[in-house]
């Protein structure tokens, strides 16, 4: 009997792996299940979603539903944002030797007749000074036309060279929410109080009482930039290795000054309200997982020394039933009894403000205040920022 050899196998075809559209985050949703059924029947397509604090996130699985829920939302003026589609981005690059004076409509009509076909074009302007520089900067598609602005070196009848515009360092952020990681062009949250609105149905008014942002795991290294018109920013920044570092920003007419205390085990900015009768000492703290608990309580006693009303807020990393319902841990029971020997009131919010991102892990309250010579404190959650911790509003009497 004749054998004969069985045929080679077959390598199969691998996969194309299609990137799907970016999520679309909503905030205040009323009976989320009903409104993902009804952008599912809108886009004609599966979505899945997941609830990430009091917000909605949505997933679409193809560029044209990504698309039809953006529109949706911005024809119903609902609070979101999300992030811009691969294929939609552009790519700029800064024209230089332009006289300043020049038209940048002389710019874009001079770029087409080259074969390029620029979205926007304006004039850069000094920061400091705020008049005009021999910078213009192009926006443009990415294709391969565009591409080769790279290799022109005359518009307008001008001699230029063509650069690539320079990231900013940092993470990106959001000048209209405030928040990470995407930009203003692809959110409707407000910027003048970070609540859920659009910002020009904002009825907040400059005689309200301003609201003092204390941060703590800035990432922040020293050539990074953190301004606000009207607003001072106190930080210390970690230079030593990656992470940490902490920050208070605090509106210019509130009469404040900088103190500075040296604290071993944690990071600390601190800065002094001034009133009368008393002054009152804000203080953003930052405890590394890896510090002890007695290193900590040491830097505590220096910042509650000689200091009648004093609120420390931030991350202290430490776990107690008394303020996180899902555990508890040697460290904290440590600076719970620290706290009730010596009279210090311990603040913190209902809801977790440490996000778990492990499917065996449990969110958390690790972001909670102490303070003495306070009343009537409350701590709120809030879900506003698209980070690991959520920020936390604390409103008291002094």
């Amino acid at each position: 009997m004749e054998q004969t050899d069985d045929p080679p196998p077959r390598a199969s075809t691998p996969k194309q792996y299609i990137r799907p559209p970016p999520p679309i985050t909503i905030d205040n949703v009323d009976q989320s299940g009903q409104f993902l059924k009804k952008l599912q029947e809108l886009s004609n397509s599966k979505l899945s979603g997941r609830m990430v604090g009091k917000s909605l996130r949505v997933y679409p699985e193809t560029p044209a539903a990504y698309k039809k829920i953006r529109n949706y939302l911005d024809d119903n003026k609902m609070q979101a944002f999300t992030y811009q589609l691969k294929e939609d981005k552009e790519f700029k690059v800064v024209l230089r030797g332009m006289p300043a004076d020049m038209s940048p409509q002389e710019i874009m009509d001079d770029l087409l007749v080259l074969g390029i076909s620029p979205s926007y074009c304006h004039v850069m302007t000094n920061r400091k000074t705020h008049l005009p520089m021999p910078l213009f900067l192009v926006s443009l598609p990415s294709n391969e036309d565009n591409r080769n602005i790279y290799n022109i070196s005359e518009v307008c009848s001008v001699k230029v060279t063509v650069e690539v515009l320079n990231k900013k360092p940092g993470p990106a952020q959001c000048y209209r929410c405030q928040g990470f990681f995407h930009n203003s062009r692809y959110c409707s949250r407000c910027l003048k109080c970070g609540k859920p609105h659009l910002t020009r149905d904002c009825k907040k008014t400059l005689s309200e009482d301003p609201t003092c942002c204390n941060c703590q795991e800035t990432f922040l290294k020293r050539s990074h930039t953190f301004n606000r018109a009207n607003f001072s920013t106190y930080r210390n920044d970690r230079t030593s290795c990656r992470g940490g570092g902490t920050a208070i920003i605090i509106k210019n007419s509130i009469r404040h000054h900088t103190i500075d205390i040296v604290t071993h085990g944690s990071e600390q900015t601190a800065i002094t309200k001034e009133g009368s009768p008393h002054n009152l000492t804000i203080c953003s703290f930052y405890k590394p997982p890896s510090a002890s608990t007695p290193g900590l309580i040491n830097d505590l006693l220096k910042i509650f020394r000689n200091r009648p009303r004093c609120f420390i807020l931030g991350d202290f990393n430490l776990k107690h039933k008394s303020w996180n319902p899902t555990g508890n841990g040697p460290g904290g029971t440590q600076l719970f009894n620290f706290a009730r020997k010596c009279g210090f009131c311990i603040s913190a919010p209902a809801e977790p403000t440490r996000i778990a991102h492990h499917h065996n892990a449990r969110s958390s309250v690790i972001d909670f205040a102490m303070s003495s010579g306070l009343s009537n404190i409350t701590a709120e959650t809030m879900f506003d920022l698209s980070s690991d911790h959520n920020p936390v509003l604390y409103t008291f009497t002094p």
